[in-house]
């Protein structure tokens, strides 16, 4: 009897011919634009009184985002990760293992990755 009423109720679903396309909902007077992208990045994912994003064409895309996520320190450092709940055995930098490794630690106050900065930076 259960075998019966699976199949009718499955007899009476209606499949809609409808072709799938992908939509910009952000703005539909002008579509998706790369600027109106990055206002919609400014006004709804920074956090209030933040700087609005700067992204400079003369540099890759992976480097304008990685300074990105430094400001909003948005990336995953171990202090971050244990923060957000993960299992992290410990939070010490693996290159000094003098301080907690958080965004301001690896981005410029430790001296193992301060002269890796410097090699990039020549």
């Amino acid at each position: 009897m259960m075998e019966f009423f699976q199949v009718n109720v499955i007899a009476q679903i209606q499949l809609s011919h409808v072709r799938y396309r992908w939509v910009w909902l952000m703005d539909e007077m002008t579509g998706f634009l790369v600027k109106g992208l990055h206002e919609r990045i400014d006004v709804f994912l920074l956090l209030c009184g933040s700087r609005n994003t700067y992204w400079f064409r003369s540099l890759p895309r992976k480097v304008n985002i990685y300074g990105w996520r430094v400001l909003g320190n948005r990336i995953p450092t171990k202090c971050n990760l244990d923060q957000r709940g993960m299992d992290v055995p410990d939070v010490l930098c693996p290159l000094c293992n003098d301080a907690f490794e958080t965004v301001s630690h690896i981005v410029g106050e430790c001296t193992k990755v301060e002269r890796i900065w410097m090699l990039v930076a020549v």
